[in-house]
């Protein structure tokens, strides 16, 4: 492991600690990403982490479905239609960022 000493202009620093805040990433972690050529993105706002959770959660309702679909238990219409109205709501808010999504509901394959 070898450490570096590096001098900055405050016009450079002053850019650098602007992409830690916005990357999330600490000083060494972002200098390894620039390094190799990283491209150091903005970290997820929570609303966007919130959409991902909600993709998750219906991600995993789909594939409790399919799963007691394939061993023969029927599958609920009104399951598949919960899930596609999160999907519905979720485009709508990537689509116009109107507001957070609302708290999940799970619908697991009973």
């Amino acid at each position: 492991m070898h450490q570096l000493h590096v001098m900055l202009s405050e016009k450079d620093y002053a850019h650098m600690k602007e992409q830690q805040r916005r990357s999330g990433l600490s000083t060494s972690a972002l200098i390894r990403s620039l390094i190799v050529g990283l491209e150091v993105k903005e970290r997820p706002t929570e609303a966007v982490l919130q959409v991902y959770r909600e993709l998750n959660a219906i991600g995993n309702n789909l594939n409790q479905l399919t799963w007691a679909a394939n061993r023969g238990a029927p599958v609920n219409a009104d399951q598949l239609a919960a899930i596609r109205e999160e999907l519905k709501h979720l485009w709508c808010w990537a689509k116009f960022e109107s507001e957070l999504p609302k708290t999940r509901r799970r619908h697991p394959a009973r």
